[in-house]
């Protein structure tokens, strides 16, 4: 296990100094980075502590207690992907108030015995109730920031259609809601199950801690790996992080826009100046294409284009664009070029990015899949 813990957390480390590399390089990458040191950082103290590691040091444990900060660190590292202006420091730094009173008990009353095994067992027994009460404190905090952090995506994942033209994990951030949850899940049940053993023993069960230690050197390498090729996902002023609210009632866009300040024959000027653009510039030719950059051609808010897209057309901007998309597939179908080409050729060359955002795209608009229309061409 001394092993797997050196390795891991020079990966970790490694994982760390590419995320501080990146280029452009987002608030996310630096609470990334801090978030893997707290998810070894204690395990490099724990072989100090069991002497794996032969430098002097405390003869107890400040960083028992760190696991109190992953759940806030998965939720300010999805918050600062979804919007970076969310993060005014140093309020973020409230959220780590329970991290800092566990290292607070633990530096007052040295409850961890010297000479720590790396098995989690000490020289003498836990004194009084407070590593109990800690361990459950880790578990209920962490629930609390995983559904706060899986709610907050999901209200993500609903908005990124008013604003990108295509869909990946990358964009709608699944897979980090996946291993929050998987993370989650793992964690609360090996704490659970040293608790239940240690209730009945009066220790901990070594193999539990051991599972533990290499689940969370696992889920810093995965973490880490993503992290590095997130990429940033609002080129200009990020919209603002979305909070679940009351799922199910949506607005009506006249009470949506009302304080807009678009007029109505403004919203129809403007929407002739972005059909105007769309056949004129064919904008829709590029896969990465956002609202973002249609504002800044036309020279108006990001709010304004949404608005006349949802108001005036009844349709998302995804939906929108690949409506444009969709029909040069049909173009180039009908002019034999899927003959030429295989029909995923006509799609990129039509602007989607991937034959799985295609598929979806051409499904939920034109009801068919692409081999089913391009049959019915042929026929």
């Amino acid at each position: 296990m001394v092993a797997i813990i050196i390795a891991g957390s020079a990966i970790a480390a490694f994982a760390c100094l590419l995320l501080l590399a990146k280029r452009p390089r987002a608030d996310s990458d630096a609470v990334a980075s801090a978030f893997m040191l707290f998810l070894v950082v204690p395990m490099l103290e724990k072989l100090l502590l069991a002497g794996d590691i032969r430098i002097p040091y405390l003869g107890f444990s400040l960083l028992s207690g760190s696991p109190v900060a992953f759940g806030p660190f998965l939720y300010l590292y999805a918050r600062s992907v979804i919007d970076p202006r969310s993060l005014r420091w140093p309020r973020p730094l409230l959220h780590f108030m329970p991290f800092l009173a566990s290292v607070g008990v633990f530096l007052a009353t040295g409850l961890r015995q010297p000479a720590m095994g790396m098995d989690g067992s000490t020289g003498g027994a836990f004194l009084g109730p407070w590593p109990t009460i800690i361990d459950l404190l880790m578990v209920v905090s962490f629930l609390a920031y995983t559904v706060k952090t899986v709610a907050m995506l999901r209200a993500h994942a609903k908005g990124i259609r008013d604003y990108f033209s295509r869909d990946s994990i990358a964009i709608n951030l699944r897979w980090l809601g996946s291993i929050t949850l998987g993370f989650f899940v793992a964690f609360a049940t090996a704490i659970l199950g040293e608790l239940a053993f240690s209730g009945r023993s009066g220790s901990r069960i070594p193999d539990v801690t051991v599972l533990r230690d290499a689940g969370t050197l696992f889920f810093a390498v995965v973490f880490g790996f993503c992290a590095i090729k997130q990429p940033v996902l609002f080129k200009e002023g990020p919209r603002k992080a979305p909070e679940p609210g009351l799922s199910g009632i949506e607005e009506s866009p006249a009470r949506k826009y009302e304080k807009s300040g678009l007029r109505d024959d403004e919203a129809v000027a403007l929407l002739g100046r972005l059909e105007e653009r769309m056949r004129a510039a064919r904008p829709w030719l590029d896969p990465d294409l956002t609202i973002e950059d249609l504002a800044r051609a036309l020279g108006v808010p990001r709010h304004h284009i949404t608005q006349v897209i949802n108001g005036k057309l009844g349709k998302n901007f995804y939906r929108y664009i690949n409506e444009y998309r969709v029909d040069e597939v049909k173009r180039k179908v009908a002019l034999g070029e899927a003959e030429r080409l295989s029909i995923l050729g006509v799609a990129l060359d039509s602007g989607f990015n991937s034959k799985s955002s295609f598929n979806e795209a051409f499904k939920g608009i034109m009801g068919s899949t692409p081999s089913e229309y391009r049959k019915s061409v042929r026929a």
